[in-house]
């Protein structure tokens, strides 16, 4: 029995591990206090449980990932036995289903509406039902595949110790949550990933880039925000926003979209060039391009929402840039050290995990609207599927790449053989 399986040691007291726990600590008051105070303003219930899904959720999130399923990557004591892959697993498939229940409440909430359904000219019943069911659903689908590919992801990359299975089985329902991400997430090949998102993302060409229905005014093409006739869409949601800021998003907004065009036209030639494009998808620099972009679009979508609900605004470009700005660059410049690096990027995972959560539900909401589809909830899933698609062509067991002493043997073949690293980039 490993030192994992037998339960994590307690982390030594450290000055830096207090101030991480201290800062973790206070996000969670700050969007509590956040929650409440916008609570108060709020009329409809619709409102109250959207505020309650960007405020509390994240709190909660942060709350039960910092403080009880992965304490460790803190610097505390672990609470729960298990690898770190493996309560990770638990603690986000749950956190996925405590979302979609909430998701669920909100589209009831508004449905229940009837200026809802009456601001469609397609009142078919069966158009209707069939936008609820994708609405419900689709979201869980998402999330569970998100759960299930960093699953994949931790498994490959992970030191050896950390990512190896517990002794003690999960409970059957956490089995379940665990196998329908890893089904999905196995489901969404490489290749399929990879010619999916860019099909995704060259659709949004001709299709309208608005936050939801009119929500950018003026809503325009995508070949007119790269023309530059018309503003990306993120800038101009309310009239609060300085001119500064709305400069510096538009500006962001439009150079990343024109970049995820170019990688959108530019990978699938790679998934036809055999060997020679399986080497440049494993480019490292392809690699943090593309991380960066899929990092930026889902922070981009999550606060140009929270300044149309007129919620964060105080703290809106300190959150955003926090959000974005620090883990891209902690996630690239890795310390060489296995377990320290674990913990490191699981910290920013449960930190950005409240962010991906909201993209997958209201960026489905966004895409399928009742007339038409819209392209920014379209950019958003293909610029997504791209990023993991090149994450798979990209992976490296972590004993390989940093840290050949710890060889090990994984279904027969030794990690740090050419075959064992050939059958890990076969996806």
């Amino acid at each position: 029995m490993s030192a994992t399986q037998a339960g994590v040691k307690p982390n030594r007291v450290t000055i830096a591990n207090q101030i991480r726990r201290l800062i973790a600590l206070a996000a969670i008051l700050s969007m509590a206090a956040i929650g409440v105070w916008v609570e108060k303003g709020m009329a409809g219930l619709e409102d109250r449980i959207m505020a309650a899904l960007v405020t509390f959720g994240p709190a909660a999130i942060y709350l039960f990932g910092y403080f009880y399923w992965l304490p460790d990557v803190l610097g505390a004591p672990a609470r729960k036995k298990g690898s770190l892959r493996n309560r990770w697993s638990s603690f986000a498939g749950i956190s996925a289903l405590i979302t979609e229940g909430v998701w669920i409440a909100w589209l009831v909430a508004v449905m229940s509406d009837s200026s809802f359904w009456n601001s469609s000219s397609n009142n078919s019943k069966p158009v209707l039902l069939s936008y609820g069911l994708a609405t419900l659903l689709a979201p869980l689908v998402l999330m569970l595949a998100c759960v299930g590919a960093s699953e994949k992801y931790l498994a490959e990359t992970m030191s050896v110790e950390s990512s190896e299975d517990d002794g003690n089985p999960p409970a059957r329902s956490r089995v379940l949550i665990r196998r329908t991400g890893r089904v999905i997430a196995r489901s969404l090949t490489t290749t399929r990933a990879l010619s999916c998102g860019s099909a995704l993302v060259l659709a949004t060409l001709l299709l309208n880039m608005t936050l939801m229905s009119d929500c950018g005014r003026d809503p325009r093409k995508g070949h007119e925000i790269v023309t530059g006739k018309a503003v990306w869409v993120t800038a101009q949601q309310t009239e609060g926003d300085s001119t500064v800021m709305k400069r510096i998003v538009a500006g962001l907004g439009r150079g990343s979209y024109i970049l995820a065009l170019c990688l959108g036209a530019f990978i699938p030639l790679t998934c036809i060039s055999g060997a020679r494009g399986t080497r440049l998808r494993q480019n490292r620099t392809l690699v943090v391009i593309t991380g960066c972009l899929g990092l930026y679009a889902i922070c981009d979508f999550t606060f140009g929402w929270a300044r149309v609900l007129s919620l964060l605004q105080p703290l809106q470009v300190v959150v955003w840039l926090v959000a974005w700005i620090i883990p891209a660059p902690v996630w690239i410049i890795r310390t060489p050290q296995a377990e320290r690096w674990d913990h490191t990027r699981l910290a920013i995972m449960v930190a950005l995990l409240p962010v991906m959560f909201f993209t997958c539900t209201m960026g489905v909401y966004t895409a399928l609207e009742l007339e038409d589809l819209n392209g920014l909830g379209v950019y958003l899933v293909g610029i997504l599927l791209l990023w993991w698609g090149v994450a798979q062509s990209a992976f490296r067991p972590a004993s390989v790449n940093c840290w050949p002493a710890n060889r090990r043997f994984r279904n027969g073949l030794d990690v740090g053989t050419d075959a064992y690293q050939s059958k890990a980039l076969r996806c």
